[in-house]
């Protein structure tokens, strides 16, 4: 399982897909996610993964490369994915 907010869920935002490092064996570390900050726990939903993930082929090819700790962006549907490491929530991703 993982995560699908509510708004990519209903496509009312574009998607941002994350592979953050599982927390527990039932984690997969996979969420999709709108990019909006302040989501309620009611914002996110518990989900297979595949069934978003197998509908689109680019989403497919993510799934393979996109390494843990990295997300992937498009500025909109057809424009080429971005992957760039995870932004640390604490805002100190530079610290050592």
């Amino acid at each position: 399982p993982g995560f699908v907010c509510t708004h990519v869920d209903r496509g009312d935002k574009p998607l941002i897909l994350e592979h953050a490092v599982p927390v527990n064996d039932l984690d997969s570390g996979w969420g999709l996610y709108c990019g909006q900050d302040q989501h309620q726990d009611t914002d996110l939903l518990v989900v297979d993964v595949d069934r978003y993930l197998n509908q689109d082929p680019e989403l497919q090819q993510l799934r393979v490369t996109l390494a843990e700790g990295w997300m992937a962006t498009r500025d909109a549907p057809g424009d080429p994915w971005v992957q760039e490491p995870i932004p640390d929530e604490a805002g100190d991703q530079d610290a050592a």
